[in-house]
């Protein structure tokens, strides 16, 4: 008489009343939906862009730098060309801009050596980030080929750009 494939048919039969397994079918998904819960999406990442300027002993060092940042994470981009031969380039994101540079964004430790490939290309997400500068500066050293000390390349001021 009770169908054991079937627990709405056992509920409507229990008691004669066939309207209780619907009232009981809609109450069980209410409170099964009430355990839900949403996640608000965080901002849009904001893009920062800028030019490096170099300096006066690398006229010819040039590069265009990209950085998409939300508050928990940084995508960094960058596109350098003629470059000295190097084992690397340090780098670092302050406050500010190149004329006025301030504080590090993070810390020094946590920015990894940028080491382009044969296009002159490098990307890199570090685990951090920053919003709502108006504005920041990449200081872009280099790491000479066979070792010594760094050498000032370059700053590129960034500026956020337009969404859109």
């Amino acid at each position: 008489m009770f169908s054991s494939r079937n627990p709405f048919l056992v509920l409507a039969r229990g008691h004669g009343a066939v309207r209780i397994a619907p009232l009981l079918v809609l109450s069980l998904l209410l409170v099964a939906g009430c355990g839900e819960t949403t996640t608000e999406p965080g901002p849009d990442p904001l893009t920062f862009q800028g030019t490096v300027q170099p300096t006066e002993a690398h006229p010819d060092f040039t590069g265009n730098v990209w950085i998409n940042t939300t508050t928990q994470q940084m995508a960094v981009t960058v596109s350098f060309a003629e470059g000295p031969d190097a084992d690397g380039y340090e780098w670092v994101v302050r406050e500010g801009n190149c004329t006025a540079p301030g504080g590090v964004i993070g810390s020094e430790a946590d920015y990894p050596t940028i080491m382009p490939d044969g296009e002159g290309t490098w990307e890199a997400l570090l685990e951090w980030g920053f919003r709502d500068e108006p504005s920041v500066a990449m200081e872009v050293d280099f790491i000479p080929a066979g070792g010594g000390s760094a050498e000032f390349l370059g700053c590129a001021t960034l500026e956020p750009q337009p969404e859109g």
